[in-house]
Parts: C-alpha cells; structure tokens; sequence
C-alpha cells in the first residue's frame, strides 16, 4: 500500500520524501535506493497498482490498488496479502488483483454517492 500511495504524492511531496525518509532494508527484497524507488513509483503509477513481494517480509507478498475520491484523487490503498509459498506473484496479479480493483470501485462508488450528515 505504501507504494501506491507513494506514487500519489506530487513531484514535491514525493521528492521531500525520498530525501528526509529512512528505508532500512527488512529483507533481501527490500527497495532502499532513491532512484530505484522512484523506478519502481513510475511503475506503480503507470499501471494503478503495486506488488510486494518479500520486501517487507520474508514469506508475504502481496498486492494493493488505490482508492480515490469522486474528484480521482488517490485518498487511501487496499491490500491483499498471501503467504509466498502458497500463492506466485503471477496469481495474486491474475486471480487477486481483478477483484481487489473491484472492490476499490465499489467503495469509491460507495464514497462517491455518500452525503454526511452536517
């Protein structure tokens, strides 16, 4: 989720980020690099969603989309995560991201037709 919702921010806010954040690298996986990082967000941007795989985590891998608001601004992420032996980065991209986008569609439908009450 977090590179989804990296890949959001403004060239600024992204900018300010990569300069004052710590990235300690958790695994073998992890994506520390500045430029690196930024690769990866094009990516992520280009494509709407994000791949986790082991970076966090030794085992987990996971897949998340963004949610946004009714103007397209990106105002939160879903994740679904797996554990790696049991799901291949091509089945959470086959099986599971169709349905996470579809579930991010339905709560920003959801989002967009709800009036608070003031």
């Amino acid at each position: 989720m977090g590179k989804v919702l990296l890949s959001a921010l403004g060239k600024s806010e992204l900018q300010e980020y990569i300069t004052n954040s710590l990235r300690p690298k958790l695994t073998s996986h992890t994506v520390v690099g500045a430029q690196e990082l930024l690769e990866v967000l094009d990516k992520v941007r280009e494509q709407g969603w994000a791949v986790n795989d082991e970076e966090l985590e030794e085992g987990v891998r996971s897949v998340a989309v963004p949610v946004k608001d009714k103007d397209g601004k990106v105002i939160a992420a879903i994740n679904v995560s797996a554990h790696a032996s049991r799901v291949k980065v091509d089945a959470l991209i086959s099986e599971f991201l169709p349905q996470l986008q579809k579930t991010a569609f339905q709560i920003e439908t959801d989002l967009a037709v709800y009036v608070p009450k003031v």
